[in-house]
């Protein structure tokens, strides 16, 4: 259903190693408006939205995933009855 793209599930932590790993499609934010998310007095740009064409219950607001040497910070989860869609904020400071 989607493009693969291979996305490392790092848990709750993003030092953790690779708990898991899934194929999904991860797609820039549509048109030209930046998606913001605010939680609490913070906003955040979402930076990626990745589908995956099943429910995943290793993916949650707590979850951490990396994609194409990247780590993001899920910010919300949409789940359907077959897919997910997971709004992503890219980690300004990347962790080695």
């Amino acid at each position: 259903m989607f493009d693969d793209t291979s996305i490392e599930i790092l848990g709750n932590n993003p030092l953790n190693s690779t708990i898991k790993r899934i194929d999904g499609d991860l797609q820039e934010t549509p048109g030209q408006k930046e998606l913001i998310i605010e939680i609490e007095n913070y906003k955040f740009t979402i930076s990626k939205i990745l589908y995956i064409d099943y429910l995943d219950p290793l993916i949650d607001l707590s979850t951490y995933l990396k994609a194409n040497g990247i780590i993001y910070k899920v910010l919300k989860v949409k789940n359907f009855s077959d897919y997910m869609e997971v709004y992503l904020y890219e980690l300004k400071r990347q962790v080695v």
